[in-house]
């Protein structure tokens, strides 16, 4: 396995408790989505790939011809931000700040890092 890091690492951390209470399977069961996150100002790009629970987190150097359900663009700084919860998305959506394609498949993933941990 290739070590993961900067976006990428970030990634593959951002869901690891998710998937290991279980969120992510329930949340995810039966379906597909891919992401990618793209910072110019902080390569590579990574490419998210959830099929039913299961997780994977490639480190790409050139988006040109990824195909994926949602692109998220920005500059870094502004795309951590999207972690701190869906009012800090919306704005910095708003604000032209952090463009993403694919909206819908971008919001099922928000809503995936929003759910509380399981007790």
């Amino acid at each position: 396995m290739t070590k993961l890091e900067d976006v990428p690492a970030l990634v593959y951390t951002m869901l690891y408790s998710h998937k290991r209470d279980g969120r992510l399977r329930k949340a995810t069961e039966n379906k597909k989505l891919s992401i990618l996150f793209d910072f110019p100002d902080f390569p590579p790009a990574a490419l998210l790939k959830i099929n039913n629970g299961d997780y994977e987190v490639m480190a790409v150097d050139n988006v040109e011809g990824i195909s994926a359900d949602a692109v998220i663009r920005g500059n870094f700084e502004n795309a951590v931000e999207l972690t701190r919860g869906m009012g800090v998305a919306i704005k910095l959506l708003l604000t032209g700040r952090v463009k993403i394609k694919g909206l819908k498949s971008a919001y099922q993933l928000l809503k995936i890092l929003g759910e509380k941990e399981a007790m």
